[in-house]
């Protein structure tokens, strides 16, 4: 009898280190696929049109480009026809400055980047419900601030962080013909590495 129950000690034992075997290579399966994936995902961030409208320029790359879009280190112009403004990119909010309609974002590779919708057009004060405070994160496509009617205003994306950082090291190129563009179409897509 305790020949039978050593057995199956044994056998349970192996059985034991077994499962404990797949389970240990399971979870490190797991693991290492979940890292390649999130470093996809931060291997490739477009930037989306944050309303619908129509794109106007890529400023950055234009040398007639104004002194001001320089300045500001304009990447994308749209004219707006919406009622929303959305995220371009997912991130976190930094800051929302609602005299000067502008919300600045923080990419998930650190790049800090503004919106900006033209102050002589409409008021985010007045005319609009801001619907995010700064340290939120959002999605792109998440709805940043909802105007009480349809616009018709210029916007502009610019650059907090310095715009060789952001367009050149980071690989962003221009994805979208000038004219008609629709919320959630990449503007600026940055290839994979």
């Amino acid at each position: 009898m305790a020949d039978f129950l050593e057995d199956v000690k044994n056998d349970l034992t192996k059985a034991w280190d077994d499962t404990k075997d797949i389970f240990e290579k399971a979870k490190d399966d797991y693991e290492a696929t979940e890292e390649a994936n999130e470093q996809a995902a931060n291997d490739y961030h477009d930037l989306f049109a944050w309303a619908d409208g129509d794109l106007l320029a890529y400023p950055y790359q234009d040398e007639n480009a104004s002194d001001k879009d320089k300045a500001m280190r304009t990447l994308v112009t749209l004219k707006v026809h919406d009622q929303n403004i959305d995220s371009p990119v997912d991130g976190t909010v930094v800051s929302v400055d609602p005299i000067q309609n502008v919300i600045i974002l923080q990419t998930p590779m650190g790049n800090q980047l503004g919106l900006k919708v033209c102050t002589h057009s409409v008021d985010f004060e007045k005319d609009a419900k801001i619907l995010v405070s700064a340290g939120q994160k959002v999605r792109q496509g998440d709805t940043l601030v909802h105007f009480i009617q349809p616009i018709e205003a210029k916007s502009k994306l610019f650059a907090i962080t310095p715009i060789d950082q952001v367009l050149y090291r980071e690989g962003y190129k221009p994805r979208q013909s000038f004219g008609k563009v629709s919320q959630g179409e990449p503007v600026l897509a940055r290839s994979a590495k």
